[in-house]
């Protein structure tokens, strides 16, 4: 018979109670609060083609959204479910609150909700949201009310009685949905093995030192399914992983998938789930064929992960070379410029090309480079030569100081009679291979044959030419030595000399 205009809803106000702001708003959540308004106007101004997906649709909420909220308010008994069209009937707060029937009076929510809270005994009181949630497991999740008590219980016991319902119980609610547990016994079970998990991941925390800043941080949801992945799935045991944790020495940013990584090789590689000890021996291995490629690495000055790649180049080339030959190859290369593992190929391939095989005769052949390349400097500054050792004249100082047996000091003493000539070196080639010829070895016998040809030279001098002030010098006395062993470069350099003085 009476009717609002279509237009009155627009200008027209809703009354709220001030028990329900009193006593119901502060533990309701925003959305809850959402439905209620929006309800209690509806049954002041109907909408004939309202409808649930209507309501989710002008709240900017979904359906199971809406859907909870009146299981939250029909628990409190503001609100009663008429038909499952579904139709709903608000009852007066106030009117609840004077009849004294503040209680909830649905017995399936009343007997859920104080099992529930004598879980927590006297030091912690559900809010009404938080009874609503744990039922709406119940309803929703399709978790029997046993199990989650269950789960409550383990809550309470692992993460304390302040752990919160939103995220720690709702998300090993949904645990305990997706692995389809219908009894007390299998929550356990599952309960349990997340307990198993957590605590790997926190162990990992600790072992790779991952902090938010100062103190160690929680494990991330993604961290713990990789150790849920590694422990269940993979069949690991903790311990094992934690040694896995040993080979992310090379890693510049120590994590759980770098761990993931190396046990996910294990794997492809045909290995099954590894006890402890034998993880141990595995990184053991590992090591050993990892440490030497590092060492090499460091030795080159190149900061670089060892791969598996360069574990098999390393197999490759120790399986021709010695690995102590590689290594010394790398320490004669530190010095160079951008020198890389290929170069270090190239040095062995060239020491092998020389005949030299062991790491012995490597040695052998770099002292002699090195005592060459000193001889030839030292003949430089003798020359009044400024470069570097060429390549030709250090390999006339190897053969010297090798092939022909030479010292130093012999080859420095004969360098004194070529120090005024057009090419020093040659003609210092030329004396010492006089010399070797006579069977001359020591500075002094090379020296002794210098005097004794100057001496001849004097005598010479004496029978037919007046001496110059040049040839008046004091000699020291040497071992006797008869004109007839004085070698033939020594008698030829003196003739020289006396003739260039006649003219």
């Amino acid at each position: 018979m009476f009717q609002f205009d279509q237009q009155y809803v627009l200008y027209d106000v809703t009354p709220v109670e001030n028990q329900f702001i009193l006593n119901y708003l502060p533990s309701a959540t925003g959305e809850q609060v959402k439905v209620y308004l929006y309800g209690l106007m509806q049954c002041r101004h109907p909408s004939a083609d309202m409808s649930v997906e209507r309501m989710a649709r002008d709240l900017n909420m979904t359906e199971e959204e809406v859907l909870r909220a009146f299981r939250h308010w029909a628990f409190h008994g503001l609100v009663q479910k008429v038909d499952d069209k579904p139709t709903y009937r608000f009852v007066s707060a106030a009117a609840r609150s004077f009849s004294g029937e503040m209680e909830i009076t649905d017995s399936a929510y009343l007997a859920f909700g104080e099992a529930l809270n004598d879980c927590f005994g006297e030091d912690r009181r559900l809010h009404g949201s938080e009874t609503t949630m744990a039922f709406e497991w119940v309803e929703n999740l399709g978790l029997p009310q046993e199990v989650v008590l269950a789960m409550v219980r383990h809550l309470i016991s692992t993460k304390g009685r302040r752990f919160t319902f939103g995220t720690t119980g709702q998300k090993t609610a949904v645990r305990l949905a997706e692995a389809q547990v219908r009894t007390v016994e299998e929550a356990l079970d599952v309960l349990s093995a997340d307990k198993k998990v957590e605590d790997c991941a926190k162990a990992l925390i600790r072992r790779l030192r991952l902090t938010d800043g100062k103190r160690l941080r929680q494990p991330t949801v993604d961290e713990m399914n990789l150790c849920r992945k590694w422990l269940l799935d993979w069949g690991y045991e903790p311990a094992a992983i934690e040694e896995a944790c040993s080979l992310t020495v090379n890693a510049g940013a120590p994590s759980f998938g770098y761990v993931d990584g190396i046990l996910r090789r294990q794997r492809e590689q045909g290995e099954a789930a590894l006890t402890q000890e034998e993880m141990q021996q595995r990184i053991a291995r590992d090591r050993q064929e990892r440490d030497p490629v590092k060492e090499l690495l460091y030795t080159l000055g190149i900061s670089q992960n060892v791969t598996d790649g360069l574990r098999a180049w390393y197999a490759e080339l120790t399986a021709r070379f010695p690995g102590e030959m590689a290594l010394r190859a790398a320490r004669e290369l530190s010095f160079v410029p951008g020198a890389d593992l290929m170069d270090v190929q190239q040095e062995l391939e060239k020491w092998e090309a020389q005949g030299l095989r062991t790491a012995g005769e490597v040695e052998e052949y770099l002292r002699s480079a090195r005592s060459a390349e000193e001889l030839v400097r030292k003949l430089y500054r003798k020359f009044g030569k400024r470069a570097r050792p060429g390549t030709a004249d250090l390999a006339l100082a190897e053969k010297w100081l090798g092939e022909w047996g030479f010292d130093s000091e012999a080859v420095l003493m004969a360098a004194g009679f070529a120090l005024e000539k057009e090419m020093p070196m040659a003609y210092l080639n030329k004396t010492l291979e006089s010399a070797r010829g006579q069977g001359l070895k020591s500075a002094q016998e090379i020296a002794l044959a210098h005097q004794k040809h100057v001496e001849a030279g004097k005598g010479r001098l004496a029978a037919g030419q007046k001496q110059t002030v040049q040839q008046q010098y004091h000699q020291r006395t040497y071992s006797t030595q008869t004109p007839a062993e004085m070698p033939d470069w020594l008698r030829q350099s003196l003739e020289e000399a006396a003739s260039n003085e006649q003219k």
